[in-house]
């Protein structure tokens, strides 16, 4: 186990490192992954509550951003490594092509590529807040991607619940329907029940095993449902009419 270096030593050769970058033409790939390497480290330390307002006090030439980026190249020292890269801007377009940086465009799920290395960090012994900062998501997100069977476990019972309102608000509404219905008459009543029996039957259609019995009964389903809703309607304008 690796024996912790006290903050003031780890700032001084981060000051240090800054310099040489900032001197280097070409923007030492290698001196920022160094840099990267003592920024995770600061950043798992208990005085550390805030990376950005540590950064605004002890490191104001350095910003948040910069320290991101050069946190990722150390995160991905071995796979930048891998590709050949040279130069801090093709470590960063490499890491934009995975899908290491943050980027507004790309799906809110993330790539598998990030999915994966989150799981790595996680497996190191990283918090989801440490990972949500190397990839630039939430640590929300982090968390879900570190633990894959507790976010299915989650999303299962996200689908379970929307399941369960969206059948009490077709239960209340069919309720209603009916009382309006009803009202409108015996003509009305008929005609309802009429198409809701065939709409349910042609509804047991739509899970046959017979995909050509699927495809067939889908649009027709719909089509029925959609007729019974305006029946129900019709029935609302009669009753309204009539008061």
């Amino acid at each position: 186990m690796a024996v912790e270096r006290p903050l003031a030593d780890i700032t001084t050769d981060l000051h240090n490192l800054l310099k040489t970058l900032r001197t280097q033409e070409a923007m030492s790939l290698a001196s920022a992954i160094e840099a990267g390497k003592l920024l995770l480290l600061v950043q798992d330390m208990k005085e550390v509550a805030s990376m950005r307002k540590w950064l605004e006090s002890a490191l104001p030439e350095l910003s948040l951003a910069s320290a991101r980026n050069y946190m990722r190249y150390a995160t991905f020292e071995r796979e930048i490594a891998e590709e050949g890269c040279q130069s801090q801007s093709q470590a960063h377009r490499f890491c934009r092509a995975r899908g290491y940086v943050r980027n507004p465009g790309r799906a809110k799920a993330g790539t598998p590529e990030m999915r994966e290395q989150a799981r790595k960090l996680a497996a190191e012994g990283m918090k989801p807040a440490a990972v949500a900062k190397i990839l630039g998501v939430t640590d929300a997100t982090a968390a879900s991607w570190m633990d894959e069977k507790a976010r299915e476990k989650r999303n299962a019972v996200e689908r379970a619940n929307k399941s369960k309102v969206r059948a009490e608000q077709r239960a209340e509404r069919a309720i209603v329907e009916r009382r309006f219905v009803e009202r409108a008459g015996p003509g009305m009543i008929e005609a309802y029940d009429l198409l809701k029996m065939v709409t349910d039957v042609i509804g047991g259609l739509t899970a046959d095993p017979i995909p050509e019995v699927r495809i067939v009964a889908g649009p027709a389903h719909r089509s029925l449902k959609r007729a019974t809703e305006q029946l129900a309607r019709a029935a609302v304008v009669k009753v309204g009419a009539e008061a």
